[in-house]
């Protein structure tokens, strides 16, 4: 039985996660234009230039999906062979001039793998110890209950009540988007 619980617990947390991805995505609407821009590929001048940008507000950190950091290439005039080490071993940077990229988990909204959960187009460079742009707030303990039929098949009922929202208080964050990606697998 404790296995059911797990998969109802996880399809509650991937619940909570898409509102979180759709959140995140109605943000980047707001953010000033002179705080985004978007390429047909990754262009190293503009991420240095969205970095300094957020960088004047703390430390910023790069958060996005692997596809897009994959694409993250800098200059090859400072590449050295420990940088191209490191992209071997883990198909990205780690840190890219200084500054650490996250890798935000990547899902397909079903079992078709057609569509993604997180937009890989985007990067957002939030500046490290701001206020962040999504909040997730949970109100009481989640609750499950089993019932078990009259054809003795089990049904689980779980309830949490959660809410998110998006707040875009940090004038910092920015949004570097690479249009040669999409949300389409393949």
């Amino acid at each position: 039985m404790n296995d059911f619980y797990s998969i109802v617990l996880e399809g509650m947390d991937e619940a909570i996660y898409r509102d979180i991805a759709a959140a995140l995505e109605a943000t980047v609407k707001d953010i000033k234009p002179v705080n985004k821009t978007s390429q047909t590929s990754f262009n190293d001048a503009e991420m240095v230039r969205l970095l300094q940008t957020a960088d004047a507000y703390g430390k910023s950190t790069i958060y996005c999906t692997f596809e897009f950091a994959a694409t993250m290439i800098p200059d090859a005039a400072w590449a050295s062979d420990q940088m191209k080490q490191e992209r071997w071993n883990n198909g990205y940077f780690s840190t890219y001039k200084g500054h650490n990229v996250i890798i935000l988990p990547q899902s397909f909204e079903d079992e078709t793998n057609a569509k993604k959960v997180i937009d890989p187009s985007k990067a957002y460079i939030i500046p490290t110890g701001a206020e962040k742009p999504i909040k997730v707030a949970f109100e009481g303990a989640q609750q499950v209950k089993d019932f078990e039929n009259r054809d003795w098949s089990t049904e689980i009922q779980t309830y949490q009540k959660v809410g998110v929202a998006s707040y875009l208080v940090n004038p910092g964050i920015c949004v570097y988007e690479n249009t040669s990606l999409t949300k389409n697998n393949g």
